[in-house]
């Protein structure tokens, strides 16, 4: 349906699709080589080591400078014990138990 002020009103049903983001990804073999690219000021370009060990995000800032920051790969972090819990009776008992032994140790002979 058209109105007066010139803008069509949609009642379909629309598509809910995340946003895509296309990057650029140069594939480089030393870290060295991010030098070997010139950037405009405020650009920014990814590159990744041949190996996939290593990305790179080098920007150019606005005084002319650059900036690099690394992500290194690294294997997964072992998974933490579970946490063991005392009860307050555990507790009691096993310091009962220290306090009969000390008082033991201290009695005069």
């Amino acid at each position: 349906m058209l109105y007066a002020n010139g803008y069509q009103q949609g009642y379909g049903q629309q598509s809910m699709t995340p946003p895509m983001i296309n990057a650029v990804i140069i594939q480089i073999a030393r870290k060295d080589e991010m030098d070997n690219y010139t950037m405009n000021i405020g650009q920014s370009q990814m590159f990744m080591l041949r190996d996939e060990s290593a990305i790179f995000i080098k920007s150019r800032y606005a005084n002319g400078q650059y900036g690099v920051d690394e992500y290194t790969r690294k294997p997964p972090e072992p998974e933490k014990p579970p946490v063991q819990y005392v009860t307050k009776d555990e507790l009691e008992q096993m310091l009962s138990g220290f306090v009969r032994k000390e008082s033991a140790v201290n009695e005069p002979v």
